[in-house]
């Protein structure tokens, strides 16, 4: 990390270290992991045992469990990995979705405070202001509107078949597993840690033609 950012190396904000993991890996100076990923790897051994088990007793169970790697003994092998979704229900900047009388907040809502990449931190101060305004929002609709929204059940039922009807109308000609390789390899490609518009639009046909292809 020395290269990217020298003051703060290891703790620096997570967008620099995936930046950094993936120029090294994208300059050949990786590692290739059993599965066939290519890796970083991450060498925790200089601060003993006692202090891992102290301090990274959380990191050092899942690195065994998930991994059977203990990093008091040997190098972790890591890769940036999505753990936050800044996509979910449209609503607008009150929250508000597009069916009257409900409202999204946090993870499970699109208003699109984030840009490309969320900081560290936001998404606590995102979930305490949202959270309070569609919480008010939905509180005064409910105390203003004492009868119930005609519920639109034909949207439901349209959506229903609509889901059933691609499950049911396959051929079984496509190998599930080939699909989801496929899928795994786009995204890696075109809307990993490095995005652009050309590769994204690139990936975007390709995922429309994976879901022409199995749905």
């Amino acid at each position: 990390m020395k290269n990217y950012a020298a003051s703060k190396m290891e703790l620096a904000p997570r967008d620099i270290v995936s930046r950094s993991i993936m120029t090294e890996i994208n300059e050949g100076r990786g590692f290739k992991h059993e599965t066939g990923v290519d890796c970083m790897k991450l060498d925790l051994r200089h601060l003993g045992d006692a202090l891992i088990k102290e301090k990274l007793g959380a990191i050092r169970e899942i690195s065994l469990k998930f991994s059977g790697v203990d990093p008091a003994q040997e190098p972790l092998e890591i890769r940036p990995v999505c753990h936050y979704m800044m996509g979910g229900i449209h609503t607008n900047i009150d929250g508000a979705t597009e069916l009257h009388g409900v409202w999204a907040a946090g993870e499970a809502a699109c208003n699109s405070v984030h840009g490309s990449n969320r900081l560290g931190a936001n998404s606590t101060s995102e979930c305490i202001l949202w959270g309070k305004i569609t919480g008010e929002l939905a509180v005064d609709y409910i105390t203003n509107n004492q009868h119930m929204t005609t519920f639109p059940h034909h949207l439901v039922d349209a959506e229903e078949t609509r889901i059933y009807d691609g499950i049911f109308r396959g051929h079984g000609d496509a190998n599930p597993y080939e699909v989801r390789q496929e899928l795994t390899d786009t995204l890696n490609e075109k809307a990993y840690v490095y995005r652009n518009e050309y590769d994204m639009i690139a990936g975007l046909k390709k995922i429309r033609e994976l879901k022409n292809k199995t749905w």
